[in-house]
């Protein structure tokens, strides 16, 4: 996995750091790692500036990455990127219940897998605020039953 912070010390509008999260590399045509999640919140940015980077952060990480952003003054700082069970799925999850069976099923899972269920913790979120009358599902069920494949940003 690929952690990339996007920041442009001194601009107006720009203050703090964009975390982009891209995925394991695939294989043929889809070789590039796929990005799983944008988080603006460490960052204090101005609507043009959010919209510059929604427009073009690309979908993809490889080969002429920092070109796609155009002339922009940024600056990228790229890490590589291991999931924590702990550290990125439980504890920001927000729900420590059934910690065992979960650190089992997260041992189970493949990392694209892993990857996308923490890149989903979010959405799900939102969702739930959007749908007060819905309960939160335990950390188990949200792994056991891949509730993280769903398409919660596009759900009622």
């Amino acid at each position: 996995m690929k952690k990339i912070l996007v920041t442009s010390p001194g601009e107006k509008g720009f203050e703090g750091a964009v975390t982009l999260m891209y995925g394991e590399e695939g294989v043929g045509a889809e070789s590039w790692p796929p990005l799983l999640s944008i988080d603006l919140q460490g960052a204090n940015l101005s609507d043009t500036r959010k919209r510059y980077i929604l427009a073009h952060v690309p979908e993809r990480y490889g080969p002429g990455f920092e070109q796609c952003w155009g002339a922009a003054p940024l600056q990228f700082i790229t890490e590589d990127f291991e999931l924590d069970f702990e550290r990125d799925f439980f504890v920001p999850y927000g729900k420590p219940v059934n910690k065992k069976r979960c650190v089992t099923l997260w041992g189970n899972m493949s990392r694209p897998k892993k990857a996308l269920a923490v890149s989903r913790i979010a959405p799900y979120n939102r969702h739930l605020d959007r749908n007060q009358w819905k309960s939160k599902a335990d950390p188990e069920t949200f792994l056991k039953k891949e509730m993280y494949l769903n398409d919660y940003d596009n759900i009622q």
